[in-house]
């Protein structure tokens, strides 16, 4: 696991001793980090301009192994706009981002107000 707040990441690496956990962004890691079946971008894109966001997608699909899935959640547009939003995306503004990599699916069972796609890599 990888994020930017260092209070995360020690509730994390407490619950989950066995688990890596890493204070970085991701655009910090290296090329040759380890691929993974799964990658999640939870609740990132909304919280950086659209370039970096980019970036941010195209760093976590070179960790995802072929045949794995990269899982992208957001606030939908019917959210309360938050003052740390820097964007918002629509259902079809997410799917065109997501399209780069291949055919998004919408998950319509989660529990959240949130839109949460996948694209699986091929």
């Amino acid at each position: 696991g990888v994020d930017l707040c260092e209070a995360k990441i020690r509730q994390a690496r407490a619950q989950y001793p066995a688990i890596t956990f890493l204070h970085c962004d991701v655009l910090e890691l290296p090329d040759d980090a380890p691929q993974y079946d799964t990658v999640l971008l939870p609740e990132i894109l909304e919280h950086v301009p659209a370039p970096v966001g980019t970036q941010k997608l195209e760093k976590a699909w070179r960790f995802l192994n072929a045949g794995g899935r990269l899982i992208v959640s957001v606030p939908n547009e019917g959210c309360i706009p938050h003052p740390n939003h820097v964007r918002q995306f629509t259902r079809r503004e997410l799917q065109q981002l997501l399209r780069a990599y291949g055919k998004p699916t919408l998950v319509r069972d989660q529990p959240f107000k949130w839109l949460m796609m996948y694209v699986e890599k091929t």
